[in-house]
């Protein structure tokens, strides 16, 4: 299967096109970056079990970009409808004005070839969605490595086993561009610590892959 497109930022397109059309005429180059991705962490140890979504790649929001003879500006929000299409404009405008050059430095100027209109969609594929396989059963299935691990060696002090998935959507739209792809990754680490007297060695082993739970 392939990882489906994300239903929000196709809801934010048309109002994104609405802002790169208003910037059309005022700026040679105009993008806008989109991003809506989710992310789950689950572990396992002898501290116990954690099941928490992660905080650092579950995300959604714009970044908006500009060009002119000045140089580029940014502008980045996190919330886009009809109602707010004329504000984004407004005050993406007033950020580019602030954007001055010290007067030693020129803007290389570069000579622009034909623009043409480039499209792309891609998606990756999996078996097993983390999510369709559910909570629990993956804490079943990493409590029975950690159990495994465990029972290996009298030595083991504990097995700490992770596991963690990102499902990322990134919707990139131009005046000559319009790219989207949309990935499922999944990747997980196996700690053993494993004591002798005094003496505490670790060691480590870890995966990734493009793909869900399989």
């Amino acid at each position: 299967m392939q990882v489906e497109s994300s239903k929000y930022l196709a809801q934010c397109r048309p109002y994104l096109l609405k802002v790169l059309d208003g910037l059309r005429g005022s700026y040679t180059e105009a993008s806008v970056l989109a991003c809506d991705s989710y992310s789950k962490r689950y572990s396992v140890s002898g501290r116990g079990i954690s099941v928490a979504e992660d905080d650092l790649y579950t995300k959604r929001g714009f970044v908006l970009r500009m060009k002119d003879e000045k140089g580029y500006a940014e502008y980045s929000f996190n919330h886009i409808g009809d109602e707010c299409v004329d504000e984004i404009i407004r005050e993406a405008k007033k950020l580019a004005l602030r954007v001055k050059l010290p007067e030693e430095i020129v803007p290389m100027k570069r000579s622009e070839g034909e623009k043409k209109k480039e499209t792309f969609k891609g998606s990756t594929e999996y078996a097993v969605h983390p999510l369709a396989l559910g909570d629990k059963a993956i804490v079943e299935r990493l409590s029975s490595i950690r159990a495994s691990g465990l029972s290996s060696d009298e030595k083991i002090m504990d097995c700490i086993v992770n596991v963690e998935f990102q499902e990322i959507h990134k919707l990139f739209l131009s005046y000559e561009k319009d790219l989207e792809q949309n990935i499922l990754w999944t990747g997980g680490a196996l700690v053993m610590l494993a004591g002798r007297g005094e003496e505490v060695k670790e060691c480590y082993r870890g995966f990734s892959m493009l793909g869900g739970a399989e």
